[in-house]
């Protein structure tokens, strides 16, 4: 949505944008790894983590909006279209076929997560939340000053 943003002035949202899908920050995923891989006796099991907030697609568009002080034309893809083009692409283009179908599933699956356990289990890790993470990549993409190196004589 960012990069939609910065560079079309348009956010695409994939269905009505109205299903709640918790967003977890790859900080923390990071850092989840690192603990599972240094520590010891955590046995042999699955560990799921979720992030601090659970939003839809169109309250994560606001927000992207918010962090990047710019407004933007939200343009809905309805779900018949995804559906469609799924299909369509198919032997033309997989990876496109692939995303229509995931689009359709996170317009109509509940993707909403309880990190409750997971935190309070590891109470350490950093739990970034959607406006912190998306804050950072902007900071990240931000071009850096340059100093001019010819002094003047």
């Amino acid at each position: 949505m960012l990069s939609s943003l910065q560079t079309s002035g348009r956010i695409q949202v994939f269905g009505r944008g109205d299903n709640p899908s918790n967003y977890v920050s790859v900080i923390d995923v990071a850092a989840l790894v690192e603990r599972v891989v240094t520590a010891e006796r955590l046995g042999n099991r699955e560990i799921v983590i979720g992030g601090p907030d659970t939003l839809t697609f169109n309250q994560l568009a606001t927000i992207a909006q918010d962090v990047a002080g710019r407004r933007a034309t939200v343009r809905h893809i309805p779900r018949p279209v995804l559906r469609a083009m799924s299909h369509v692409a198919r032997p033309l283009n997989p990876q496109l076929a692939r995303q229509s179908r995931g689009a359709v599933v996170l317009d109509t699956i509940d993707m909403s997560f309880d990190p409750g356990p997971v935190r309070r289990e590891f109470p350490d890790l950093p739990e970034t939340g959607v406006r912190e993470a998306l804050q950072k990549l902007l900071d990240r993409q931000a071009p850096t000053p340059t100093h001019n190196r010819n002094k003047a004589k």
